[in-house]
């Protein structure tokens, strides 16, 4: 009985040394903002984006990837995503806060920026900001 159970584990490992070693890595990340913990109302305030880029050239080219997949010589082809618009919520009320395309240059690929001043009728209290391709952050409106 105990040879029978050795020689299970031994398969299983046999078997696990045949499987394929390619390296499994995502480094493609989601959209971010990056939002101030308190805005003033009356202010100015400006909120950084990141990551706001449709595909993802997480493989590196190649002609043998991740776990021996094949996949195409070229890298996957990253364009920046527009017409992100940036959204202020408070309990059951939503505003539009502005609309912006992402930059398409390589060095800021992906970035986008949004300035604006709160609207009059936003109240001091807990709110959060958002847009379609990122999660919600919570802010705080001051007087």
């Amino acid at each position: 009985m105990a040879r029978s159970r050795l020689m299970g584990v031994f398969a299983l490992l046999a078997g696990l040394s045949f499987a394929p070693s390619g390296a499994a890595t995502a480094s493609c990340a989601a959209p971010t903002i990056e939002v101030p913990a308190r805005i003033q109302a009356g202010t100015d305030v400006v909120v950084r984006g990141h990551q706001f880029v449709d595909g993802c050239d997480d493989t590196g080219g190649g002609t043998e990837g991740a776990f021996g997949c094949d996949h195409e010589d070229e890298p996957e082809t990253v364009e920046p995503l527009e017409a992100i618009e940036l959204r202020l919520r408070q309990g059951s009320r939503e505003w539009s806060l502005g609309t912006t395309d992402a930059a398409a240059s390589s060095k800021k690929l992906g970035r986008a920026e949004w300035t604006f001043v709160l609207p009059e009728d936003v109240r001091p209290g807990e709110a959060s900001l958002e847009t379609d391709y990122s999660q919600s952050e919570p802010i705080v409106i001051g007087r």
